[in-house]
């Protein structure tokens, strides 16, 4: 090995070798190198980032988009035609080649790339929204048909039927017993007038 590493031949194939290997390696554009076409690179979905090269959304981790620059016009086949439809949809872009307006930044979203995300297309109709919400209510009554009729007189409370605030009642429910001599003696004087008048109205007739 040392005797052929010695060898002025074969030292003249290698430099011949090396130097035809690297301005190949070193063009603009190649396999390896960086499209010109290309602006930057972005999210399709945090059209905010911009990176100069290909790689990971630093947000949602996708992978990033190439954008073209505005001179850039790529040629378009019918394969990635219905591509081309798609991204002006995303963005927002009529799609109709007759419109002749200036260019401005695209970028092409791929079939995978539309399946990974969930896009879906379907046509534009007119609906009833209905939504149904549970939630915590509390019944009250209507104020307009509630009265607040103040009686005061003397009395004594014989027996509570409730015995707590918040505490559950019922229809016709008693709320509490009173003993009062007051409305005793006006309750009896109430039924004799109601019996004279009763009595009056007999003797006329």
């Amino acid at each position: 090995m040392k005797r052929l590493f010695h060898n002025p031949v074969f030292r003249l194939a290698i430099a011949v070798l090396l130097f035809a290997v690297t301005p190949a390696c070193s063009k603009p554009g190649g396999a390896g190198g960086r499209d010109s076409n290309v602006d930057y690179w972005t999210c399709t979905m945090h059209p905010s980032v911009r990176e100069k090269g290909p790689g990971k959304c630093p947000i949602c981790s996708m992978d990033l988009v190439p954008v073209m620059k505005e001179s850039a016009t790529p040629a378009r086949s019918s394969k990635n035609a219905p591509q081309h439809d798609h991204a002006a949809m995303l963005a927002g872009k009529p799609s109709d080649s007759s419109v002749t307006s200036s260019p401005s930044h695209e970028f092409v979203v791929p079939v995978e790339r539309q399946q990974q995300i969930g896009v879906t297309f379907a046509t534009v109709e007119m609906k009833l929204l209905s939504h149904s919400i549970r939630a915590v209510g509390r019944v009250v009554p209507e104020t307009q048909r509630v009265w607040r009729v103040v009686s005061r007189t003397t009395a004594y409370v014989q027996e509570l039927g409730v015995n707590a605030p918040g505490e559950l009642v019922k229809k016709n429910q008693v709320l509490m017993k009173l003993y009062s001599p007051e409305l005793l003696t006006t309750q009896r004087e109430l039924i004799d007038l109601l019996r004279s008048r009763d009595g009056t109205a007999k003797n006329t007739h």
